[in-house]
C-alpha cells in the first residue's frame, strides 16, 4: 500500500498524511485508540490502546508482541525516501504508547 501511495502521488508525504489522518483510527476498529497530531514538519500517529496487545494479553500470548511490532517493518521499509520516520519504543518494548512520527525530508 505504501509503495502504491507513493507511486500514484505527486506529493508522497501529503498523501501519507491524508491517508493516516482520514483512515488511521477507523482502519483498525474499536479495539484501538489512535490519536493524530500535527508536529513541526510532519505529523504523529500515536496508539494509546493497541488491540493486538490487548488480545495477546487476554490470551496469555505476550511472547508474540514483538512479532506484531516487527510486522510494521513491512510498511515502514516501503516508505518513500522523502519521508523521515521515527518510532520510539512501542508498548511491547516498555513504551507508554506506540508513537509513529513522520516528517517531510527535504
Amino acid at each position: 500500500m505504501m509503495r502504491l501511495l507513493s507511486f500514484f502521488s505527486r506529493d508522497e508525504f501529503e498523501a501519507l498524511r491524508r491517508y493516516t489522518k482520514e483512515r488511521g483510527a477507523s482502519a483498525f476498529g474499536p479495539s484501538f485508540e489512535i490519536e493524530y497530531v500535527e508536529i513541526e514538519e510532519g505529523f504523529v500517529s500515536e496508539v494509546h490502546t493497541c488491540g493486538y496487545s490487548s488480545f495477546l494479553k487476554r490470551h496469555d500470548a505476550t511472547l508474540l508482541l514483538d512479532l506484531f511490532c516487527d510486522w510494521d517493518r513491512i510498511w515502514i521499509d516501503a516508505l518513500s525516501s522523502n519521508v523521515s520516520f521515527h518510532r520510539p519504543p512501542t508498548q511491547a518494548h516498555g513504551g507508554r504508547t506506540c508513537r509513529f512520527e513522520f516528517r517531510r525530508r527535504s
